[in-house]
């Protein structure tokens, strides 16, 4: 457990990444089903794993996980900026219950890496979403949703940023409270 990581596309279908070190491990979606409370994780081979509970769902994929990184950013309808820091809160609660490390990474941040590491270009609108899930395809070859394509590749730059930083601390102190630097 010590190298893994949990990488979370936070939202109503919230895409989930497992990793232990570079290796994707496992992938999928946790959600909400009917209106009973019970929550489904639903993986790309078709399997479904239903929970009584949205804590047991959560808890489920973040006690296999030493750190847990969760996309954030702010949306362009309020309406929806209100339940995503509610999930966001209800994930941290779980990670650090869990006794995991959370930690937080804006959309356009892991987006940046993304592009800059993969050297691709990010096409304006909807087709960013296709995108995402080609590069997944591409590299892991694996067919997924948006949201769990989302997923992996925040687990993907989280991973280059967090070796680029270590690189950078052994060069001696810059910057400083554990933020991540960029060239």
């Amino acid at each position: 457990m010590s190298d893994t990581l949990l990488s979370v596309d936070p939202a109503n279908r919230s895409g989930f990444a497992l990793w232990s070190g570079d290796r994707l491990v496992t992938c999928g979606i946790l959600r909400a089903v009917g209106k009973a409370g019970k929550w489904v994780a639903e993986f790309p081979d078709g399997e479904r794993i239903t929970f009584a509970t949205e804590l047991e769902a959560w808890q489920s994929v973040v006690k296999r996980a030493s750190h847990c990184v969760c996309e954030v950013g702010r949306g362009s309808f309020r309406n929806a900026d209100m339940p995503l820091g509610k999930r966001l809160g209800y994930i941290r609660a779980v990670v650090e219950m869990c006794c995991s490390t959370y930690h937080e990474i804006a959309l356009s941040e892991w987006r940046r890496v993304v592009k800059e590491s993969l050297g691709i270009a990010w096409p304006a609108g909807k087709a960013v979403k296709q995108k995402a899930q080609a590069i997944v395809r591409s590299r892991y070859g694996r067919d997924v949703s948006e949201d769990t394509a989302d997923a992996i590749l925040i687990g993907y730059a989280w991973q280059r940023l967090w070796r680029d930083d270590d690189l950078r601390r052994q060069d001696g102190p810059r910057g400083g409270r554990g933020k991540v630097l960029l060239a």
